[in-house]
C-alpha cells in the first residue's frame, strides 16, 4: 500500500474516532449520580474513607451540625480504628429538579467480621457544581457513627 494511502486511511480513522467521541451519548444527570454513589461504595469497601470527601461539598451541613471539616475528622478517626468495612448501597429513590437532587438509599454496613449487616436509610441532597454532583446534606448515616444518641 502506498504511503499516501496509509496516511489517508489513518486520517479517516482519526476523524472517525473524533466523530464517535463527539457523538457518543454522555451520561444523563441521573446516571452521573448513580455513578457517584457506586464510586463512593467502592471507596468505602477499600476502607478509603478520606477519598469520600471528594464528593462532599465545601458547604456541607447536616442536622447534627457536621461540616465537611468535621466529616474529615470522623473519616480519619474511622480509618485508624476500623479493621474492615463492607458497604452495599441500594438506591431506593432519586428525584432531580434542575441542578438539585434528592436521593434515598438503603445502606447495609458490615464492620469487621460481623456476619449480619446493620441497615441504615440515608437521604442525601446533591447539587450540581460545575460538572460534578456534590453532596450538600446527608441524613441517616449518623446512626452508624453514634447509634441513637444524636451526636458526639
Amino acid at each position: 500500500m502506498p504511503k499516501w494511502a496509509i496516511a489517508v486511511s489513518a486520517m479517516i480513522l482519526i476523524a472517525g474516532l473524533i466523530g464517535y467521541m463527539g457523538l457518543r451519548p454522555s451520561m444523563s444527570e441521573e446516571d452521573q449520580i448513580y455513578h457517584l454513589i457506586g464510586e463512593m461504595e467502592q471507596a468505602a469497601n477499600r476502607n478509603d474513607l478520606l477519598s469520600l470527601l471528594r464528593y462532599v461539598a465545601e458547604d456541607y451541613k447536616d442536622t447534627f451540625g457536621h461540616t465537611r471539616d468535621s466529616l474529615k475528622a470522623l473519616a480519619l478517626q474511622a480509618e485508624r480504628s476500623l479493621t474492615l468495612l463492607r458497604v452495599k448501597v441500594s438506591v431506593t429513590g432519586l428525584v432531580r429538579v434542575g441542578s438539585r437532587a434528592t436521593l434515598q438509599a438503603d445502606v447495609l454496613l458490615w464492620e469487621g467480621s460481623q456476619s449480619q449487616p446493620e441497615n441504615y436509610r440515608v437521604k442525601a441532597t446533591l447539587e450540581k457544581r460545575g460538572r460534578k454532583w456534590m453532596i450538600v446534606n446527608a441524613e441517616g448515616w449518623q446512626e452508624a457513627a453514634y447509634g441513637d444518641t444524636g451526636g458526639e
